[in-house]
């Protein structure tokens, strides 16, 4: 290891006997951290550096300290210093959408910060076969795991398999019932409670959801929000007003079937059983929003003036739209970022149990609310 300071040292110095400063050392060292030349453990002593290095005792102690401060390193009593082994952790990347990319973007940017990780995304493309064999055949390579679990599936085996071996595990953007793992998720239900009390109270009159209940847990918590708000305002007979799309998610997404043609059936399904001078509506997320517009047009009606419409997920789009789209707006970069940081705590031991953490989300307001 001293001869291979040495000879960087010194070519570092370009073969001369300059002293090397502070800042020389501490930019040599992590050169030599980061391109793995250095495996984790122990570095020569502060002795054996100042003589790798001509440099003093103080100088080099300058630069190990800075690189401890920066996260290369551990300095230990009468031990010294010794650099870090890095942590793998794996991201199972459902699909390429933009929600799931940028659910990626807010991991890969916690991981930057951090010396200490090193981060795998695997995508599943849409098949929960290499989901799940992408789980399991990490174990024994990984540290910790991020996924967006689904119900029914088989999850449930693969993430008890792969937590007894010890490896750490936080879901995001939904939870998974009987898996030892923290979560990070939006505020799904709050979202919704904002959403369909702000229809409520513009307007007077029920509001109609379009969407699913039972699975995944982020669309259980909108419809539990959409059915709390109903009944804050005294609208108890809600399932009048539950337009189900009627297929679960589980089942879309193992025969690899868009949510798309079910979306449509519902929202004409509204109309069509309802005659009304005018419609408030809640839809599970903005592409059911769509479809509510599109079903609307047909017949000839303003979205804002005799349909009254809300999303969530504040997608690109609803800028877009005809009649721009009131939505909930998620933070699919920040649920990344912090499932990210929760899998580090845990992979270091500073969360010891299953934290379940809940992001705020904020209601958007647009033209198609009225």
């Amino acid at each position: 290891m001293v001869e291979l300071l040495k000879m960087i040292s010194k070519d570092m110095n370009g073969g001369t006997d300059k002293r090397a400063s502070a800042d020389d050392i501490y930019l040599s060292l992590r050169k030599i951290i980061t391109s793995s030349s250095l495996k984790s453990g122990k570095l020569p002593t502060v002795s054996d550096l100042s003589v790798c290095y001509s440099a003093n005792y103080r100088t080099v102690k300058s630069a190990l300290a800075r690189l401890e401060g920066e996260g290369y390193i551990d300095y230990k009593p009468n031990i010294g210093a010794i650099v870090k082994s890095k942590k793998e952790i794996v991201y199972i990347q459902w699909e390429d959408n933009p929600f799931c990319g940028l659910i990626s973007e807010g991991i890969r940017n916690f991981v930057n910060e951090k010396t200490d990780l090193e981060l795998t995304v695997v995508n599943a493309q849409r098949k929960h076969s290499l989901a799940r064999d992408s789980i399991e055949s990490f174990i024994g390579h990984m540290d910790g795991l991020i996924v967006m679990p689904f119900d029914r599936l088989g999850y449930e085996e693969s993430l008890g398999r792969i937590a007894a071996a010890g490896v750490q595990i936080v879901c995001v953007d939904r939870e998974l019932a009987g898996v030892n793992a923290g979560s990070v998720t939006s505020d799904d239900f709050g979202g919704a409670f904002a959403a369909v009390s702000h229809l409520l109270e513009k307007h007077n009159q029920p509001v109609f959801y379009v969407g699913n209940t039972g699975e995944p847990s982020s669309s259980e918590n909108r419809y539990r929000g959409w059915r709390s708000a109903m009944e804050t305002h005294g609208y108890f007979d809600c399932d009048k007003y539950f337009i189900d799309i009627g297929v679960r998610e589980s089942v879309l997404s193992e025969k690899h079937q868009s949510s798309r043609e079910f979306e449509i059936i519902a929202a004409e399904r509204l109309f069509n059983e309802n005659r009304l001078d005018s419609y408030s509506v809640f839809a599970v997320n903005d592409y059911a929003a769509n479809r509510v517009y599109e079903s609307a047009f047909s017949r000839g009606y303003r979205i804002g003036e005799d349909v009254f419409v809300a999303g969530f997920g504040n997608l690109p789009f609803c800028n877009k739209l005809p009649t721009p789209l009131t939505s909930v707006k998620q933070c699919p970069v920040e649920l990344g970022c912090d499932a990210a940081k929760m899998l580090y705590m845990q992979i270091n031991g500073q969360i010891s149990r299953p934290v379940h953490k809940v992001m705020p989300t904020t209601l958007v307001v647009r033209a198609s609310s009225g």
